[in-house]
């Protein structure tokens, strides 16, 4: 009971954002080498061209990632999105996420995270999470893996408060070809949080993939976006 209690004093108090932020970029530049090996950059961009009430919208996804000679993996995302209707821009989103792990077995591994979701109309422009966690592998053959991740971070938007984050995340590979992914996103804060991201594409080559993306978001609104991508793998 002690131990409960001198946790949930450590858990509210309102530890400077600064200093966890610090922290964590230290901790991932140390882990971090310069020289990393089989890495891989995707870029791809496309339209949502179902709402009708908005005559022009684009989005751009940069996503990145690499396994390191120390053990340590990381991969970095980027979403940016706008929308303008009567050229009036009504919309525009910027999504960062940057995270870091290790495997301890074939099942569990350890992770850092720091994310941003700047939103300019939203009523704080920025929302900012930094966070360490476990994953678990749940099951993996030649179409199939499925992961699951928990952890407990400091979110920073309208006020600083300790978070609970869990994500699961699932590929389908039924062709060679064809591959469909999802990814879940909650968040237990004050503000309700929820974003999941679906994607179905067709790779032409190695380097070359069109697919279907949908986004969603729950917080201060719920939000889809619905797209045609074309993917470029470097």
């Amino acid at each position: 009971m002690k131990l409960r209690n001198f946790i949930a004093r450590v858990m509210t108090q309102r530890i400077p954002f600064w200093l966890v932020l610090v922290v964590m970029v230290a901790l991932m530049f140390v882990a971090t080498p310069a020289n990393a090996a089989n890495a891989e950059t995707s870029i791809s961009g496309g339209g949502d061209f179902f709402n009708g009430d908005e005559d022009i919208q684009v989005n751009i996804d940069l996503d990145h990632k690499a396994e390191l000679k120390n053990g340590w993996q990381y991969v970095i995302e980027a979403d940016f999105y706008t929308s303008y209707a009567d050229s009036t821009k009504r919309q525009q989103s910027l999504y960062t996420n940057f995270k870091l792990n290790r495997d301890i077995n074939e099942k569990i591994y350890i992770l850092a995270v720091f994310q941003t979701d700047a939103d300019k109309f939203r009523d704080y422009s920025l929302r900012t999470v930094a966070g360490v966690g476990y994953g678990y592998k749940l099951f993996k053959n030649e179409k199939w893996k499925i992961s699951t991740e928990s952890s407990v971070a400091y979110l920073r938007a309208m006020d600083t408060e300790a978070i609970l984050r869990t994500s699961i995340w699932v590929s389908y590979k039924p062709t060679k070809n064809l591959t469909f992914t999802n990814k879940i996103l909650h968040e237990n804060s004050e503000e309700y949080y929820l974003r999941v991201e679906n994607e179905l594409s067709y790779a032409i080559n190695e380097r070359f993939s069109i697919g279907l993306a949908n986004e969603y978001t729950q917080d201060y609104e719920d939000e889809s976006i619905f797209m045609f991508n074309f993917k470029v793998t470097l």
